[in-house]
């Protein structure tokens, strides 16, 4: 498993959910936190799971509040989708994580099963299934970018979330909400975390990278600026 990169700290994504227990220890690849109280690690997952805004010291879109999109204008051979389109049907992973809250009830932090309820819990969003209908669908969707690799001027790929902060300041999403996007040509000047429209063709396909595992690609995807100053 590689190693994740650390960002901010849950207490500053989450101060609503500050806990004075931490164990300190690195809780394995693509955790993206330190161990604090168990309570806190399991409401913070839910979080995630749930796909409910998650707090930001700065006022950002979150893409996954966005409503039934319009029509796409530019291209009819692309269709606008939202990224709730990305989950499966059916799936229903707080139902997994409650059973593992229920079998460790009572453990402390410093206890090595907290360490591997962690990873467990980690494990349910790596594994969270792709819709494997959406594979040949062309289709625009917009997000923000979360580089790959060292600094650059020019990227050919990069993987695209859908809320500010993840996978640098918070935990990864779920598989089935992470994209991996690569381009037709480099695109210049993308920073971490500008939001941006991006259309392709979709692949479901696994892909691990040290900063999160997505189980969608976009090939031959191009790539524009999202204006965040007015809804589209």
């Amino acid at each position: 498993m590689r190693p994740v990169h650390q960002g901010g700290s849950l207490e500053t994504q989450f101060p609503h959910l500050r806990g004075d227990a931490h164990a300190g220890a690195d809780a394995g690849a693509r955790t993206g936190w330190k161990i604090p109280a168990l309570a806190v690690l399991a409401t913070v997952v839910t979080i995630v799971l749930a796909a409910i805004v998650v707090p930001s010291a700065r006022k950002t879109l979150d893409f996954r509040q966005q409503p039934a999109p319009e029509p796409y204008a530019g291209d009819p051979a692309f269709e606008q989708m939202r990224w709730s389109d990305l989950v499966p049907s059916g799936w229903d992973p707080a139902e997994r994580i409650r059973t593992l809250q229920q079998r460790h009830t009572g453990i402390g932090d410093s206890d090595p099963r907290a360490r591997a309820l962690l990873a467990q819990m980690r494990e349910v969003l790596d594994q969270a299934p792709a819709d494997a209908s959406l594979a040949g669908r062309r289709i625009r969707i917009p997000g923000y970018v979360v580089p790959l690799g060292g600094a650059s001027r020019s990227t050919t790929e990069f993987l695209l979330v859908p809320y500010f902060g993840a996978c640098i300041h918070t935990p990864p999403p779920p598989a089935n909400q992470v994209i991996h996007v690569v381009t037709t040509e480099p695109v210049k000047g993308l920073a971490a975390m500008d939001a941006v429209w991006v259309r392709g063709t979709v692949e479901v396909t696994r892909v691990e990278t040290a900063t999160a595992i997505s189980g969608y690609r976009l090939r031959g995807a191009t790539v524009e600026a999202y204006d965040t100053s007015r809804k589209r």
